[in-house]
Formats: C-alpha cells, sequence, structure tokens
C-alpha cells in the first residue's frame, strides 16, 4: 500500500462500516475506496477523541521512525490531525481480534511489547511519552476516601465474590502506598485483544490504538496485558509466572475497581465497567496466589 490522500477517503465515509472494540466516541470502521481497496479509518468527534486520535497520528509516526515493525501501515491523515487511516487487518485476510489466546500467539505478542520496551527515545520525544498513568491513579485510596464509591464496588463484588476485600479497603491502601509507578520503558498501556491482531498462518502480531503510549511501568504493563488473557480463561501462570509482579497486580486492582465502581460516562459502553470490574477481581486473585507461592 501506499500513502492515500484522505479526499479519496473522504467519498466513503458515508458507508463506512463499524467494527468491533473500542471503548471512545470516534467514529471508526471500515472504508471501501472506489478501487475496493479497504482501509481502518478513525476520526475523533469531541475534543478528548480528537486529541486521543492526534496522539495517534504521532505516535505512528514515532514508531516507524524507531522501525518498530509490529504496527500496521499508516496510509493517511486529515488536514487537522483529528482523523487517519490505516491498513484494514481483516479476518477474511487472517487476522484474529478475538480472545482466542494460544502460546503461539501470547509469545508473539510478549515479543511485540519487548520490542516496543527496547526502544529508547531521546528527550525531543518527552511530550508525546509524558506519563499517562502516574501515582496519583492509585484506587486504594479513592476507594477509602468515598463511602459511595465502596458501596458501590462491594454491591458489585458481592456477585462474584463478597470476601475478596477482606480486612478492609484501609489494608489494601496501605499495601498499595508502598508502591511506587516507574516511568522509565515505553509501554502500550493497553494491550488485549482487540487492540492486537494475530496471524496464524503468517505468524505476526500488529499493535494498534496508541493513544496510551508513554515512557511508563513495564510492570503495570505487562500485569493488564496478562490480566485481561488470563480473566478470558488463559492460564498465564503456567508459563509466564516471571513476568508478573504481585504489588503491580494489586495496584492494578484498586485502578480498576475504582473505575468500575463509578457510573459510565454518558453515552459511554457500559460493558466497560464489567470488563474492569472482572480485571480487577482477576488481577487482586493473581496477586494472592504469587505472593501464597513465592
Amino acid at each position: 500500500m501506499k500513502n492515500i490522500p484522505w479526499n479519496e477517503i473522504e467519498s466513503g465515509l458515508e458507508s463506512i462500516a463499524s467494527v468491533e472494540g473500542g471503548n471512545s466516541d470516534a467514529k471508526r470502521g471500515i472504508v471501501t475506496l472506489s478501487n475496493d481497496e479497504k482501509i481502518f479509518v478513525k476520526i475523533g468527534g469531541d475534543d478528548r477523541t480528537k486529541e486521543w486520535a492526534n496522539k495517534e497520528i504521532r505516535s505512528y509516526a514515532f514508531l516507524k521512525d524507531h522501525s518498530y515493525k509490529y504496527i500496521p501501515q499508516f496510509l493517511s491523515t486529515n488536514e487537522d490531525q483529528s482523523g487517519f487511516a490505516i491498513e484494514a487487518l481483516l479476518s477474511e485476510n487472517g487476522w484474529d481480534w478475538k480472545d482466542n489466546w494460544s502460546d503461539e500467539r501470547l509469545q508473539a505478542t510478549l515479543v511485540a511489547t519487548d520490542a516496543l520496551a527496547d526502544i529508547k527515545p531521546d528527550s525531543k520525544y518527552a511530550e508525546l511519552l509524558k506519563p499517562v498513568i502516574s501515582d496519583d491513579d492509585n484506587g486504594w485510596p479513592k476507594l477509602f476516601a468515598s463511602k459511595e464509591l465502596q458501596a458501590s464496588i462491594r454491591e458489585k463484588l458481592s456477585e462474584f465474590d463478597k470476601d475478596l476485600i477482606l480486612g478492609g479497603i484501609n489494608s489494601h491502601v496501605e499495601k498499595a502506598s508502598h508502591f511506587k509507578v516507574r516511568h522509565d520503558t515505553l509501554v502500550h498501556d493497553d494491550v488485549r485483544a482487540d487492540n492486537c491482531a494475530w496471524n496464524a498462518q503468517l505468524k505476526e502480531v500488529k499493535l494498534v490504538d496508541w493513544n496510551w503510549l508513554e515512557l511508563g511501568d513495564r510492570r503495570l504493563d505487562l500485569a493488564a496485558f496478562l490480566v485481561h488473557i488470563h480473566k478470558d480463561g488463559f492460564d498465564v501462570l503456567k508459563d509466564h509466572r516471571n513476568r508478573l509482579d504481585a504489588d503491580a497486580l494489586h495496584w492494578m486492582a484498586g485502578f480498576w475497581f475504582e473505575a468500575a465502581s463509578k457510573p459510565i460516562w454518558p453515552g459511554g459502553p457500559e460493558k466497560l465497567r464489567n470488563i474492569q470490574l472482572r480485571a480487577g477481581i482477576t488481577a487482586l486473585k493473581l496477586s494472592k496466589e504469587i505472593e501464597e507461592n513465592k
């Protein structure tokens, strides 16, 4: 493929075919061009999603400049840099976006995230790679400070495991206070099946949704990624226990529980809160299991 003028893409936007995945209000889907070529397009709709799209555009340029090969080909951007097009990784061409994890797919994805972590950007990229997740995002103190959030998360947890936060929120606050978020490694921060296409024939992985790219904490990045896989039935402890940090898992559990305790924003996907709740449960259980088996 080669770069495509945006005006060629605009003519197909009215018939854009939506795709699964994504938790924002950005317009996203498959556009068929006049020559029947299919591409993926994402366009921000409000200030927040326009800003995210702009960061993705800059992130793709950064990754290409650093010869990072685990991304789709970037094809075009609109005039104000709030929308872009990339090659479409379609199921008809062997690309799988589902939670169909295997040892081979997981290993290939870990290789892709390891390659990202190996990139050492210089200071000129500081604004692009500024912190996304920090100590301020520790969810345990926020839960402790709000009886309303505590009641909400306890009610939701009662459907799964009412004794999961045994000992009270305060004990989790104390434990999480000793975990300090690092900002020393390039991380994606949102690797999960619908952001990570796998082609079993080509043995290739491609990562998308780069608006959380940051110089961040590899422990949290791995915890979040492996939790998403484990909660969907793939045992990550069997071969990848050494990649998981119990304290990072505990910290992520608070991050997810605090998010899950809140109402979804107007028009947002309600399923996201359930995903975050299940991720928090999985992270806390993994953290306990790792600590108990040290």
